[in-house]
């Protein structure tokens, strides 16, 4: 049998678990429903428009209009079909932000379970007012001094968040989860945001995020949401003791203030130092040639050099063509036989006579007897015969010879 819903007006939404990424019609919470129970303090996230497409910012902004500062009034989260599975929230302070809307609540009510994605409705009732003061009262008459009491007992200690650890048990990174153990028996609750602090240099390491879970008795803690990181964490720093404490949840960045006014030029710095030559670049193009210079004055006459040595001695030259032969000269003609004289005694030898004139000659036509001639020639021309051979002109009884 379900039961009747919360007065007050109702939305629809669907829950979306923990994430702060919401679009229209969804809602989370710091910590997951699974884990938010009586006594939890956190933030509902909630999206500007409902699961049936209405506006909703005007309906959550209405949460903060009440004077009442303690408590603006409280919230019901059912499931749409079983409104047994439900959680109750008193809003705690002043809704904030608008994607999504940041509601502070506590958890005062609590049963079953809402899975992820359920359908749920969402209804608001606002407290009152805060009354007007009322007139303040006459003054009573002064009574009689009493007794001193008695010295009261040593009240308990304060309620502390601060403890320390040496185990972090991986390098925090943005979005990531670490785990580490802590001193048991702390007021932490699931949701809690915590800041880690390096415990020998708190300004230089640290980071932020939320706890997932504390097992009160062995004061096991695992956190996630790890964001806000400060300096460079290695395996160095979370070997090193650590501070952990409650730490307050970041708000929405707030708008970006006006640009500064322009400050004055500062004066000119110092002259640096001269940087190391460049590597040499690589050689550019050759240039066009220039246009050709005058020409210039003749220059003195140089020494005489050294006188060369003495070139390799040529090659011997063919042997030039013999010359033709020049033709003899025709035989005088014989004198007349002198009348035989008395056997005398012998004369005196006569004079030589006159040479006949020379006599025509007409080329033979064939060459034959020659003396030390291997072959017959055919023609006048002698340049093929024998060198040192002698011919006979049958025709004419001459003889040659070849030089």
């Amino acid at each position: 049998m379900s039961q009747g819903n919360f007065g007050g007006s109702t939305l629809l939404y669907t829950y979306k678990g923990s994430t702060t990424t919401l679009t229209d019609g969804q809602l989370a919470c710091s910590t997951a429903f699974a884990y938010v129970s009586i006594g939890f303090q956190g933030y509902l996230y909630m999206n500007k428009k409902d699961a049936q497409g209405g506006e909703a910012g005007a309906w959550i902004n209405s949460f903060n209009t009440t004077t009442n500062v303690t408590v603006k009034g409280q919230l019901r989260i059912s499931d749409k079909t079983n409104s047994l599975n439900y959680k109750i929230f008193s809003i705690t302070g002043i809704v904030i932000g608008q994607t999504p809307f940041y509601v502070p609540v506590t958890c005062i009510g609590s049963n079953g379970t809402i899975s992820l994605d359920s359908d749920i409705t969402v209804s608001f009732a606002p407290c009152g007012d805060l009354g007007t003061t009322g007139a303040t009262g006459a003054t009573g008459a002064t009574g009689s001094t009493g007794s001193t009491g008695s010295t009261g007992a040593t009240g308990a200690n304060g309620v502390s968040f601060t403890t320390s650890t040496s185990n972090i048990s991986t390098i925090p990174v943005l979005g990531s989860t670490v785990n580490f153990t802590v001193s048991p028996g702390l007021p932490y609750i699931i949701g809690n945001s915590v800041v880690v602090t390096n415990q020998a240099n708190p300004t230089q390491y640290s980071f932020e995020g939320r706890v997932n879970q504390y097992n009160n008795l062995t004061g096991y803690m695992v956190v996630d949401q790890i964001a806000n990181i400060v300096g460079t964490w290695t395996s160095t720093q979370i070997a090193l003791p650590a501070v952990v404490n409650l730490d307050g949840i970041d708000g929405p960045t707030g708008a970006t203030g006006a640009t500064g006014a322009t400050g004055s030029t500062g004066a000119t710095g110092a002259t640096g130092s001269t940087g190391e030559t460049g590597a040499t670049g690589s050689t550019g193009t050759t240039g066009a040639t220039g246009a050709t210079g005058s020409t210039g004055s003749t220059g003195a006459t140089g020494s005489t050099g050294a006188t060369g040595s003495t070139g390799a001695t040529g090659s011997t030259g063919a042997t030039g063509a013999a010359g033709a032969a020049g033709l003899t000269g025709a035989t005088g003609a014989t004198g007349a036989d002198g009348a035989a004289g008395a056997a005398g005694a012998a004369g005196l030898t006569g004079a030589t006579g006159a040479t006949g004139s020379t006599g025509t000659y007409a080329p033979p036509t064939s060459y034959s007897g020659y003396t030390g001639a291997t072959s017959t020639f055919n023609y006048l021309d002698l340049s093929g015969a024998t060198a040192g051979s002698f011919y006979y002109d049958s025709n004419t009884f001459i003889v040659y010879y070849k030089p």
